[in-house]
This record gives C-alpha cells, structure tokens and sequence, in this order.
C-alpha cells in the first residue's frame, strides 16, 4: 500500500437533503412576508381612537387662519393628502361628494402632509372641487400629532370631539359611509 493513501481522510457523508436547507429557510421567510403582505388591511387601529383628537389648527390654502375647535359640537372626517399622491386623486372625488351632500352634518378638513407645492396642491383642490379648508403642515406637527406616516390617512371624529376611526390609504364608499353611519350622520 502507499503510505500518501494512509493519510487521506475522508469526509463524513452529509445526508443529501442538507444541501437544501438555506433554500428551505429563504422559501419559508419569503412565504411569511407574503403572508403579512397579502393580509395586510388598510383598517389599522391606532392609539387615537377612542380618545381625545390633537387640537388642529393651522393657516389653510387660502391663508386663513383655521381652528377645528370652533368646530366642536359636529362630527369631523380628516383628510392628510398630497397633491402629488395618486391614491389622494383616487379618493379625492368622494371627498367632494361628501362636502356637497353632508357639509351641513359633518365638518370635513383637509391636512397636507408632506406637501411639496402649494401651489400644485391649490391646483388640485380646485381640480376636485374642495370646498372645505385645507391646513398647511410646513412643519409636519399636525402628521405627528395625529401619527401619520403617508397620505392618505383618515380620521373619523365625533362631535365631541373622540376619535372614532382611522383609516389608512384611499377611503372607500362603502368605509366611508360606515363611519359616517358611526358618526351619526343620516345618509
């Protein structure tokens, strides 16, 4: 025998499924992501409901000064957009339906998040028709204050003044017309 052959060492045998274990792991992570992807809701409950709604005031599109407080004693929808949002432009006609038939129930105020032109943003509320005031949010107080992180997001508020709902990406009709039945407005 030769003495080099002595001194090879052999490998123990690996079992041949092993070689398929980091793609078993990458399989089953990325099955869990579409998992939370696929059922992910736009219904996100958020810390606010239920309780009081921040204060809300600010300088509208139109440079007036605006305070929801003298609001108070009538339910409010609160609408964060962007004039450069598609899913804003999505829900943007039913906004105007809202203001035209229920304006005299129901208080609607607009909140620009991360506006980058008010003058774009003038443009498209005049586009859509919005006859309800629009607050500038230079500083994103209000987007914090309410624990926005992207237009849209919407928040039901009942006549005193509680959060009741919030919603999270392009309303609906038929979400619409829940709150605002959860409001106590007559449809």
């Amino acid at each position: 025998m030769n003495p080099s052959q002595d001194k090879v060492q052999t490998k123990p045998a690996r079992a041949a499924w092993t070689r398929f274990v980091p793609l078993l792991v990458m399989l089953a992570v990325l099955a869990l992501l579409a998992v939370g992807l696929l059922t992910q809701t736009d219904d996100a409950k958020s810390v606010l409901e239920g309780r009081p709604a921040p204060a809300l005031s600010g300088v509208t599109l139109e440079g007036k000064n605006f305070d929801a407080v003298l609001l108070r004693g009538k339910p409010m929808v609160i609408n964060f957009w962007a004039s450069w949002c598609d899913p804003c432009r999505e829900e943007a006609p039913l906004f105007k339906e809202l203001a035209q038939k229920y304006s005299s129930q129901v208080n609607i105020v607009g909140v620009l998040h991360t506006e980058t032109s008010y003058a774009r943003a003038r443009a498209f509320a005049q586009e859509f028709g919005y006859t309800f005031p629009s607050i500038q949010n230079d500083d994103r107080k209000l987007s914090f204050d309410y624990g926005v992180t992207a237009p849209p997001e919407t928040f039901f508020v009942d006549a005193s003044g509680m959060v009741v709902k919030r919603w999270i990406g392009p309303v609906r009709p038929e979400v619409m017309r829940e709150n605002l039945e959860r409001l106590g407005v007559k449809l």
